[in-house]
């Protein structure tokens, strides 16, 4: 984590208390990666994004979601990027 995400992660803690703020921060990590994942122009579409589901979700369960996002991506617009832990 960088310098930047730890400041981030210890003002949430700070402001939510440690356990809302750590969730808070899971949340906003997760959601960064969708939306890296789909395209910044998914926001303006979105319409089921639910913060619970994305805070309670198991991590091998996220995984799969950003695998599909990039797979979707790549079919819709043909971007090879998809990075390489997935």
């Amino acid at each position: 984590m960088d310098n930047w995400s730890n400041n981030s992660a210890n003002l949430l803690c700070q402001e939510l208390g440690v356990r809302k703020g750590k969730e808070a921060f899971k949340v906003a990590q997760r959601t960064f990666e969708l939306y890296n994942a789909r395209g910044i122009w998914n926001i303006f579409e979105a319409k089921h994004i639910s913060y619970r589901v994305l805070a309670r979700m198991y991590e091998s369960d996220f995984k799969l979601l950003i695998q599909e996002a990039y797979r979707i991506s790549m079919t819709e617009f043909g971007d090879p990027s998809i990075p390489e832990e997935f």
